[in-house]
């Protein structure tokens, strides 16, 4: 009755939804206008390289102790202590130990005048337009809000807190919570609540993909949990390395509960690193020194939960019931370039359940769980692509084991504008569904994904993200009103502080 009920509902008039899908586009591109004119001034600037722009201080607030006023104004004993009113222009001598501006958030720094801790955060506004046989509707909501807050003390240790104040893809409003060190200069060591990566995508921090959502494998085989990990790299990186193990009190994208613990390790190699083991190269083949390949493992113990997948847009592709197994593997593997303002991606994941609990007994599913991703991305105006691990994560830039520096030259640029696709293929197990944890009213056993994305940043602190998403899945799933076809976009404003 209640299938009948939702299939009724999907059915409404489609008169009523283009109607109010034009009201909701026509509001939401009215608020952009009004940020976009904000921005105008910022962008109108002939800066070369976005994100090395300093930031401005837009606000900046002093503390001026009553003992420097009185030793500098000989009438000090004339006024009264209740009021003091010293000259501005001093202000700017007087040491502060506390700031905010609109990119940075709040800070409070060291007596050397370091940022010591920052508390700061991410506002999402984000806006859908489905096509007319989704199952979702058209609407702008708030996505993506966070609360940060970090910190390093000693020059080697580093606090890194995120909340999560939407509460859709965590287990408790708490996105990370990781506390971590530099042992020495090829290692570090991290503990807490983290993400553990074993593949390309996952590696890199959320925030610097130029997709709105990640990947299939991030969907099979990512997980944050609390944990220890190890990562560095060695011989002017050459060599990264990322080894992790998590206790099984964390949650996956479909921020559902985890309860098996997990050993993972991730490899990454430039092998064509210049000036190492092989001579430099010089002329139009330098752009081989970018070349690189990764392989990541992870070995899932008492494996009991369900699998779930969705599109960038929060489609659902595949759902399951919870499964129950001994163990689960998982096997990515890839390759790279990072060319200057160019990168290009290629990985696969390979999975396997094994001693499935079924009524018939145990069956093993050796590698069955599979999806495979290819990304092409442009940076006009930014920084070069540098996909090694440990500069992708949010720790100090100064903690880097080397210089980033681009294989090739970027574009100039004022601001940075962004152009990426990816093709991306899901196929699960078919045994899934024949023993009942799937359904194909709800599931597609196979599915592909080709999404293209325009990024824009008007200053470091802020994006403009507009990405389309073409999908096709087999066996027809509801999320699509069983036509297995579905052309979406979405459009989002960010801004970090």
């Amino acid at each position: 009755m209640a299938q009948s009920v939702s299939r009724t509902c999907r059915r409404r008039s489609r008169l009523t939804r283009i109607s109010r899908r034009q009201v909701s586009i026509s509001a939401f591109f009215a608020v952009l206008t009004t940020v976009a004119a904000s921005f105008e001034s910022v962008t109108a600037q002939d800066v070369p390289l976005a994100r090395s722009v300093p930031k401005p201080a837009l606000l900046q607030f002093h503390q001026v102790s009553h003992d420097q006023v009185a030793s500098d104004d000989p009438l000090f004993d004339e006024w009264d202590e209740d009021w003091i009113d010293p000259d501005p222009s001093s202000l700017a001598e007087i040491p502060t130990w506390w700031s905010f501006d609109s990119a940075e958030g709040l800070r409070f720094l060291g007596p050397d005048g370091v940022p010591r801790l920052h508390l700061g955060g991410k506002i999402e506004l984000a806006g859908f337009d489905y096509d007319r046989r989704n199952s979702r509707d058209s609407e702008i909501r708030p996505e993506g809000m966070e609360l940060r807050l970090e910190g390093e003390a000693l020059d080697r240790a580093w606090l890194h807190v995120v909340a999560d104040l939407d509460g859709r893809e965590t287990r408790d409003g708490l996105r990370e919570a990781w506390f971590t060190t530099r042992v020495f200069r090829y290692l570090h060591l991290t503990a807490g609540l983290q993400r553990f990566p074993i593949g390309i995508e996952s590696s890199i921090d959320r925030d610097e993909l130029p997709f709105t959502g990640p990947g299939f494998s991030s969907w099979l085989a990512e997980r944050t949990d609390l944990g220890v990990r190890v990562d560095g790299e060695v011989f002017d990186g050459f060599l990264s390395y990322d080894a992790g193990w998590s206790v099984g009190e964390g949650f996956d994208l479909d921020a559902q509960a985890l309860r098996d613990p997990r050993l993972s390790a991730h490899l990454v190699l430039y092998p064509l690193t210049p000036d190492l083991f092989l001579p430099q190269i010089e002329g139009s083949s330098k752009w081989l020194h970018g070349l690189f390949l990764s392989a990541g493992y992870a070995l899932e113990t008492d494996f009991n939960r369900s699998i779930s997948v969705e599109t960038p847009l929060h489609n659902l592709l595949f759902q399951s019931t919870e499964i129950s197994a001994s163990e689960a593997q998982w096997w990515n593997f890839g390759w790279g370039l990072d060319a200057g303002a160019l990168r290009l991606t290629h990985e696969w994941l390979v999975g396997s359940l094994e001693n499935v609990q079924t009524g018939m007994g145990t069956i093993d599913l050796d590698d069955q769980l599979t999806s495979m991703a290819a990304t092409v991305s442009l940076r006009i105006g930014g920084p070069a692509y540098d996909t090694h691990p440990l500069r992708n994560r949010p720790i100090p830039e100064s903690w880097d084991t080397e210089e980033k520096r681009p294989f090739l030259p970027t574009f100039k640029f004022p601001g940075e504008v962004e152009l990426a696709f990816r093709y991306a293929n899901g196929d699960l197990d078919r045994r899934l569904f024949e023993l009942g944890f799937a359904d194909f009213a709800v599931s597609s056993q196979e599915f592909r994904t080709a999404t293209g994305s325009v990024s824009l940043r008007p200053s470091e602190n802020t994006r403009i993200l507009f990405e389309v998403t073409r999908v096709i899945a087999d066996q027809f799933p509801a999320a699509f009103d069983s036509h297995g076809r579905d052309t979406s976009w979405t459009i989002r404003f960010i801004w970090t502080f």
